[in-house]
Parts: C-alpha cells; structure tokens; sequence
C-alpha cells in the first residue's frame, strides 16, 4: 500500500502535528516536508544517522532465511494473534487492527505477521507498517 494510505498514523518529527500529502511529499500544517522516495518510503529522521550497511543487512537476511529466529517469529505471531482476536472479540465488524514495527530493518517479522494474520481461520483485520533508519533496509 501507499504511504498516504498511513499518513494518519504519523506525526512530524519537528512539531507533531500530522501530515497531509501531496504527491510526492508528506508535509505538516506548519509547512515541515519530507519527500516520499520512489520506492515509497520517507525518512523522517532528523539527523543524518546511515543505519545498517548493505553488507550488514545481507548477513542478517542469510541469517533470517536459515530459519534460526522462525520459532521466535511464530511464536510473536501467535501471541498478537490471541491479543487480537479477544481485543476485536468474535464480532464481523471489528475494527481494523494498526501495528507498527519500529526498527524493522527488512520487514522479516512485520511481514510474517502480517502474513499469519491474514491466513488464519479467523483472519484479523491489520495494518502493518515498518519503519527503519536505514534507508537501504526499507528499499
């Protein structure tokens, strides 16, 4: 999805107060902008801080595909899903659920539960968005 699609869920860093969109720039009733990047992400870090490296997010993404950290994921996975399911209770007209990964560096955990949420029996309604502060690692 879009990032316009989250806007409501950010705030500026400078003043808090929240974003309106134009096309390719976020920008906040104080006139603060931060420009959407092609690939669809914004960095609305303040400071100039690079994050990971290209080779430090490759040895975490070998890593992660080796399946070492897999039950750990599930298990997060079946424990938001409960938290959920009884916070949204039985009801067809729950309300859609907004989670945030801060720190997400690829999306590895944020997508598998996005994914899980989505392909369960009772499937919940989720929003999920990462943000990282390494600009490679959200590409």
């Amino acid at each position: 999805m879009a990032i316009r699609t989250y806007t409501h869920l950010l705030a500026c860093p400078v003043c808090g107060a929240q974003f309106g969109s134009a096309d390719k720039t976020l920008r906040c009733a104080n006139g603060h902008s931060f420009d959407i990047a092609r690939e669809g992400y914004v960095n609305l870090l303040l400071k100039k801080l690079p994050g990971d490296s290209k080779e430090m997010l490759v040895a975490r993404r070998n890593f992660l595909e080796r399946g070492c950290y897999r039950p750990l994921s599930d298990a997060i996975n079946e424990l938001v899903y409960g938290c959920l399911r009884e916070q949204q209770g039985a009801s067809d007209e729950a309300e859609t659920a907004n989670i945030l990964d801060a720190g997400c560096g690829e999306g590895y955990y944020v997508g598998r539960l996005q994914h899980y949420l989505s392909t369960q029996q009772v499937p919940v309604s989720c929003w999920s968005i990462g943000i990282d502060i390494s600009k490679e690692a959200v590409r």
